[in-house]
């Protein structure tokens, strides 16, 4: 944060790396879809086979763009695939095959591809478990059947044996042994095999009721995870309403320290007009009447009266004022301790919805395993559903920790100015939530979207086909709501450089009023007539923020000529001094008032100007009242305003002018018939 701050990172680049944040979603789908795109015809163009010329080479096998299973190993021409127990999940041996290149459904010479075989040979041993009945008398035996090696399975209740599978030259290659030996290995596991199954089955029943603690574990630990979360929860629901109670008390306190501030008779007589409202500091109101451009005010309002303090009340608010502001920046304190243990909250609830999740599916998994029978569902529990609560967890977790990493950079910004009242740390706050808000969002929709893809690729799904698919979608859809696009993008740049903010009078285009709403999408203006004027993002172009940090007062008045300017220009000297010593206005005005000088002069008189830096939304308040001192002011010392002059002149037809045709004269007709003098 200290480097940002201190800008160590040029502009530029601060700009690329906040345009890359708020890239809408399917926008950086677009993108990534367009990378996977020239990936992967890269990757073809790369593997392509080579063109071949007007000879013909000699015939070699074509590698197909198709690789082999993931189950399959391929040793040149040998292709071998695990043949799994059904009963028990694990695996017993390896069987071998010719490597089969092209796996399109239409197999050359009889070559069926290694995992049909492991698949074969994998139903004719669930088609045995499910015959056999006797473990004493189950048999795997070794026969001879059409001058194939053949391995059958047997027992007293079965009237003919049951073939599971045939020992080939390439498995006895494979395992570099006869073909006797490989089978007298074969044997030896799948006689094991089957007499497991059947002890299995008899103690089926004992399996179960010694199960029966580890699922009464189970249900008392989840049972109390549950009492937690629900503890938690209700612990979050007292924050929340803590937070919304603190809400309400640091805007009444914030009113009243403002109030305490700027208000000196806490009765004024209604009876009289006000010159202007009591606006507080840091949560500003717009004037009551029509908010008017400064060159356009009229010069002589109408007299106002300006109330008076007693003493009692002004040392009554002085004494209580330091109080009230000290009180105000305890609850702001307060405030964000609360939101910071809100988010602790939230995370041990998430800890305990996975610990939940961890003991119900690895619990499944330790009764699986105590059950022999059911030991292929443990085995499948193992594979691929621990791979995709594997992959939610870390999806889940990281979106967790880019949250965190959100707020702590967040919570430092804001601390880096945290005793700072007013305006701009209302300004701050706004800005600060609303991009954290932004970039959580994104955060999520990233995370998730590499969560998914990972999910779909242990699924075997093509995720290329998908993006593929989802590009044209995005582009459908981006043709259709580019306005939407831009109204995103601008909004993000109106809160990331604070344009301006809620609580501001701006002028947009020919509409000028106060910021209600702003966010990423609209932004909504109350003008003088109280009409909600909404504004779509993408089509502001110019802002003028007449409340941004502090306004000014532009006072012009024109004088008549014959003033006298060493004493106009003292007089309003005098005035702007009198108003920034008073307290009340002290407060409003920033510095104290600047008399600029004459700035015109013209048949109209002299046009003088005075500058008057006021706090945000005080400068119409504040320049209503220096008119009218100034209006009394002129009064008292008979200075007249300017009045445009205009000189007029008569011909004197009494006067011989030679110039003027003489009726008498014989040339008399020579003159133009149109001339003036006719």
């Amino acid at each position: 944060m200290r480097i940002l701050r201190h800008r160590f990172i040029p502009k530029f680049v601060r700009r690329i790396l906040i345009t890359a944040v708020v890239i809408p979603k399917f926008v950086r789908r677009i993108l990534i879809t367009a990378v996977v795109i020239v990936a992967v015809g890269g990757r073809v163009l790369v593997e392509a086979p080579p063109a071949l010329g007007q000879f013909v080479l000699p015939s070699t096998p074509v590698l197909s763009s198709s690789y082999p299973p993931a189950n399959v190993e391929r040793f040149g021409e040998i292709e071998t695939a695990p043949v799994r127990s059904p009963f028990f999940g694990k695996d017993l041996f390896r069987v071998a095959a010719p490597t089969v290149y092209v796996r399109d459904g239409e197999y050359q010479d009889g070559n069926v591809p290694v995992e049909l075989r492991a698949e074969l040979i994998e139903a004719n041993l669930r088609r045995a478990m499910t015959r056999l009945t006797d473990v004493e008398t189950v048999r795997v035996n070794r026969s001879i059947l059409n001058g194939n090696l053949v391995l059958q399975v047997s027992d007293q209740d079965l009237s003919r044996p049951i073939n599971l599978l045939t020992v080939t030259a390439l498995d006895a290659s494979f395992y570099a042994q006869t073909d006797e030996e490989v089978a007298k290995n074969w044997q030896q596991h799948l006689q094991a095999e089957f007499e497991g199954v059947l002890e299995a089955r008899a103690k089926f029943g004992d399996q179960i009721l010694g199960a029966s603690p580890i699922l009464f574990g189970m249900v008392v630990l989840f049972s109390l995870l549950q009492v937690l979360h629900w503890l938690l929860r209700r612990h979050n629901r007292a924050l929340k309403q803590q937070v919304a109670e603190q809400e309400m008390v640091m805007q009444q306190t914030e009113e009243a320290v403002t109030t305490a501030a700027l208000s000196i008779d806490p009765e004024p007589d209604p009876t009289l007009p006000q010159p202007s409202e009591s606006p507080t500091d840091s949560e500003p109101s717009p004037p009551t009447g029509p908010i008017p451009e400064e060159s356009s005010v009229p010069l002589t309002p109408a007299p106002t009266a300006t109330p008076t303090a007693e003493p009692s009340s002004t040392r009554m608010v002085e004494e209580q004022l330091p109080e009230r502001r000290s009180r105000f920046i305890k609850i702001l304190g307060s405030q964000l301790s609360l939101r910071r243990e809100r988010r602790i909250n939230r995370f041990l609830r998430w800890l305990i919805f996975w610990a939940e999740v961890a003991v119900v599916y690895f619990g499944t998994i330790w009764i699986t395993s105590s059950v022999t029978q059911w030991h292929r569902a443990r085995a499948w529990l193992l594979g691929l559903p621990i791979h995709i609560l594997l992959v939610a967890f870390g999806t889940s977790l990281t979106i967790r920790v880019s949250h965190w990493l959100i707020h702590q950079l967040a919570d430092s910004y804001q601390d880096y100015s945290f005793l700072t009242l007013g305006e701009s740390e209302r300004r701050r706050l706004l800005r600060i939530t609303t991009i954290s808000g932004v970039l959580e969002g994104i955060a999520t929709a990233f995370w998730v979207t590499i969560g998914i893809i990972f999910i779909l690729e242990s699924l075997s799904v093509p995720t290329q086909s998908i993006l593929a698919g989802g590009a044209v979608v995005a582009f459908a859809i981006s043709f259709g709501s580019q306005s939407l696009v831009k109204d995103i993008i601008t909004g993000c740049f109106i809160l990331i450089e604070d344009q301006y903010a809620v609580g501001d009078v701006v002028g947009i285009g020919e509409v000028t009023g106060l910021v209600e709403t702003l966010n990423l999408r609209v932004t909504q203006l109350r003008d003088a007539e109280g009409q909600l004027i909404t504004i779509p993002n993408s089509s502001i172009s110019q802002v003028k923020n007449l409340t941004r940090l502090w306004s000014r007062v532009d006072f012009t008045v024109t004088v008549a000529y014959d003033t006298d300017p060493t004493q106009l220009l003292a007089l309003l000297q005098s005035v702007g001094a009198d108003l920034y010593a008073e307290p009340e206005w002290a407060e409003k005005i920033v510095e104290p008032p600047t008399v600029m000088g004459i700035d015109h002069l013209s048949h109209e008189g002299m046009l003088v100007r005075v500058w008057i830096k006021t706090k945000p939304l005080q400068q119409w308040a504040t320049g209503r009242e220096f008119r009218y001192r100034v209006r009394q002011a002129f009064e008292q010392q008979g200075i007249q305003i300017g009045k445009p002059q205009w000189i007029l002149t008569q011909p004197d037809y009494d006067r011989p002018d030679h110039n003027r045709p003489d009726h008498n004269r014989p040339d008399y007709d020579k003159y133009p018939k149109e001339s003036p003098w006719l």
